[in-house]
């Protein structure tokens, strides 16, 4: 479960929190791995078709639903730690080597395959809400994401979550 606030400045006067929801929908696609549609009522959609779109007294809401499978990488915690502090100690980094080969990059995919794990069943819900103010906007993210008995058992609990921010119902 993720929740972020960002406050718009007047340089995002003209941002549109349908853009923002694709944005979004996108980057969950992104990853290796990840195989995540849009759904409403049951049905895969476009994201388009997908999203509920709400909008009364300065204030705009998308939700929409996803389902399929993510990917989360496998962290060895210690082995993280020592590449970390590796980094640290000698001031190097991965990014000293130059821009990625095709090789470097074929690589660098296998790596990122062995070391995920893909959780087919999983399910989530996007709530982007937008407060239009007078001076600054400000964009608030719900996101939730488990696997789907998961999901079906705790959804009540994030749309109450969501509900209790009264400001922006």
């Amino acid at each position: 479960m993720s929740i972020r606030a960002f406050p718009l400045g007047f340089r995002y006067r003209h941002f549109r929190l349908t853009d923002h929801a694709r944005r979004m929908y996108w980057d969950v696609l992104n990853g290796w791995g990840n195989d995540m549609r849009a759904l409403k009522d049951g049905r895969f959609l476009p994201i388009d078709q997908a999203w509920r779109i709400q909008s009364r007294d300065g204030i705009e809401r998308i939700e929409f639903e996803i389902q399929g499978s993510v990917s989360r990488p496998v962290v060895d915690e210690d082995t993280e730690r020592r590449r970390i502090e590796g980094e640290v100690l000698t001031g190097e980094s991965e990014e000293r080597f130059g821009p990625e080969t095709h090789k470097m990059r074929r690589q660098r995919l296998a790596q990122e395959q062995e070391g995920s794990k893909v959780t087919r069943g999983a399910h989530g819900k996007f709530v982007m809400i937008l407060k239009r103010g007078r001076v600054t906007d400000v964009l608030y993210e719900f996101v939730f994401v488990d696997h789907a008995l998961a999901y079906e058992k705790t959804r009540h609990t994030f749309d109450r979550m969501v509900a209790s921010f009264q400001l922006l119902n």
